[in-house]
């Protein structure tokens, strides 16, 4: 069984259902489990209750400005973004569960698709993904898409009173809205040069 070291929590690869793709492919790097398509899951307590730990570092303007000359967020491979992800998870700009949440792709799984697979259209809408093959492509967009269908999902969920569920899709709506952030803020950095 892997286990996946999420701050100074660790998670059992169990808990993850990947989707189902012909470019599925995995490579373990620093610990983390990273996969070639989004993950997503139906157990997130203890991941969640590891991120609400985490206290942030500041992303500083010459921090963004540095990053802002390696990476082009509106033209880059997911390979360049999980490098950006190590770089802020390391600076302490970004925790190691949002590190995992943002480098993984991970969304909440749809706990009402009956088809053993989460790919059942849920009632809460759909996200972006990467493309195939370490293809360029806008990361603020993704992850933009990402922090919706989170937001989506603890809506939705929130208006049936399912509150467990709902906090599971604000905590990754959070996760990914902060990455939002620090990826504007290294957007606008690079307009300033």
């Amino acid at each position: 069984m892997n286990v996946l070291d999420i701050g100074n929590k660790q998670i059992s690869s169990s808990m993850f259902s990947r989707n189902l793709s012909q470019n599925q492919q995995q490579t373990k790097t620093g610990g983390i489990l990273q996969s070639r398509t989004d993950i997503y899951t139906s157990n997130w307590k203890q991941i969640s209750k590891a991120q609400s730990e985490t206290p942030h570092k500041d992303l500083t303007n010459d921090m963004a400005k540095e990053l802002a000359k390696k990476y082009d967020l509106t033209n880059i491979t997911r390979d360049e973004y999980h490098q950006m992800l190590k770089e802020l998870r390391d600076s302490e700009i970004i925790s190691k569960s949002e590190y995992t949440i943002a480098a993984g792709g991970l969304v909440p799984a749809n706990p009402e698709a009956n088809t053993g697979c989460c790919y059942a259209e849920p009632p809460f809408g759909t996200h972006a993904t990467w493309p195939s093959n370490n293809q360029r492509t806008n990361c603020m967009s993704i992850v933009q898409s990402y922090g919706k269908y989170c937001d989506s999902y603890a809506n939705y969920f929130a208006k049936q009173s399912k509150d467990v569920t709902a906090s599971v899709g604000k905590n990754f709506s959070n996760t990914y809205m902060h990455l939002e952030e620090i990826l504007q803020k290294i957007f606008d950095a690079a307009k300033d040069e």
